[in-house]
């Protein structure tokens, strides 16, 4: 609204499938195309490493770093980038499983690419809509283009995702589910070597006893999500009592 102080400066850009922008700094946003019941998107976000002095040589004085630059030494690393964040949006399977084909245009050359370095990033915000295994579940997951929970362990497999070193966020879970119930899903087919760096986006989904239960407002973190490893491990506990 004019006039509201809450607004934020922010340039507004129209993208494609392949794109590469520029953010501020060293920042960069790619986009990937995935398969909705709409046109979208998801995104690689990233940063560039200017080449700096390798790590042996940082100890070292001017003069000495002098004598190993007339001996030719290559003192500096390669320029490179970390790949910070992948974000799917809405998906469904199509839009995430590895394609067997060859695509002679760039852009989606380019797009196919970005949707592994998605799977690369350091943090992976991953839709997971429908979480049961019923038949109308995976039917819902089908028809409304969205991601089922073992489409999703299906993806992380044939993207190699690394689990342990890097972290998931599980978000857009339907609201069928209750807290428990979309945990107790996700725990029970998630590998776990990527359940213990699992997050889920569950604040929505608490109902109003578990908001007052202090076993579950210690698991939920301020960002509205829970570590599944946590909830595992109450669980577990529990079961010994």
């Amino acid at each position: 609204l004019d006039g509201d102080e809450r607004q934020s400066p922010m340039n507004i850009r129209s993208v494609k499938p392949g794109d590469e922008i520029d953010l501020f700094g060293n920042l960069f946003a790619r986009v990937f195309r995935v398969s909705h019941c709409i046109g979208a998107v998801g995104y690689v976000i990233g940063s560039r490493l200017a080449p700096a002095l390798k790590e042996e040589y940082r100890g070292l004085g001017n003069a000495e770093i002098r004598e190993l630059v007339k001996k030719g030494v290559s003192l500096k690393t390669e320029a490179g980038e970390v790949l910070q964040v992948g974000y799917t949006g809405d998906t469904s399977r199509e839009g995430l499983f590895v394609e067997n084909t060859t695509n002679e245009d760039e852009s989606e050359a380019k797009s196919a690419l970005f949707v592994q370095q998605a799977f690369e990033s350091r943090l992976l915000f991953c839709e997971a809509t429908f979480l049961d295994d019923s038949q109308k579940a995976r039917d819902l997951s089908v028809k409304r283009r969205h991601l089922h929970i073992e489409d999703i362990v299906r993806v992380l497999e044939e993207r190699q995702y690394a689990g342990y070193d890097h972290q998931l966020v599980l978000m857009h879970i339907s609201g069928r589910y209750s807290a428990k119930g979309a945990l107790d899903h996700i725990a029970s087919v998630l590998p776990r070597n990527v359940a213990s760096q699992c997050l889920v986006a569950i604040s929505s989904h608490l109902d109003q006893v578990l908001r007052r239960d202090e076993a579950w407002t210690h698991l939920v973190q301020e960002n509205g999500c829970l570590l599944l490893s946590d909830y595992i491990s109450v669980c577990d506990s529990q079961k010994q009592l």
